[in-house]
């Protein structure tokens, strides 16, 4: 049957042989495999060069913007204390212009009170000239009746006189 030096039929393979092919094909799995990996490994190495690059420009970009707003925050905290200053000054101004107002305002009460007492004196004044019964000639007066000092009358020197005709006789 099988034996050697049938016709038709070649040498059956030797086991070694077969053994050898399959070893041979394993590794070139084996091989393909390892490569496939390495490609997939390679292109996460890639992938992940790529993310580390993006986030490094990302921080780079975050650190430039937390300086600006740190200079930001630097020139805020300036024109605040600026204005704070300004304030104090305002303050104090406008503290300065009340005690004024104050100062002022008594001033004025007290000149108007003058001017009152003032008032009240030339009133009562005039009040005493006009009710006397007689003028310095014998004439009524009447506050009606705007006066005058005449010069050669008893009254000149500051005694009012009638206008008008003359209240005394000429000499």
């Amino acid at each position: 049957m099988w034996g050697r030096g049938t016709a038709g039929m070649g040498p059956a393979p030797a086991p070694r042989c077969r053994s050898l092919k399959r070893s041979g094909e394993d590794k070139e799995q084996r091989l393909a495999l390892l490569e496939a990996a390495r490609a997939a490994a390679e292109r996460e190495v890639s992938e992940l060069r790529a993310a580390l690059r993006g986030l490094e420009s990302a921080r780079l970009e975050n650190r430039r913007e937390l300086q600006e707003l740190r200079r930001q925050v630097k020139e805020l905290d300036s024109e605040n204390s600026r204005r704070g200053r300004e304030l104090g000054e305002l303050q104090a101004r406008v503290a300065l212009e009340e005690q004024r107002e104050q100062r002022s305002r008594r001033e004025a009460s007290g000149l108007r009170q003058k001017v009152a007492e003032s008032e009240a004196g030339t009133e009562a004044a005039r009040k005493e000239v006009w009710e006397s019964p007689k003028s310095h000639c014998g004439r009524p007066t009447s506050p009606s009746v705007p006066v005058r000092p005449r010069a050669g009358c008893p009254g000149a020197g500051g005694v009012p006189v009638p206008s008008g005709p003359a209240c005394c006789p000429q000499s």
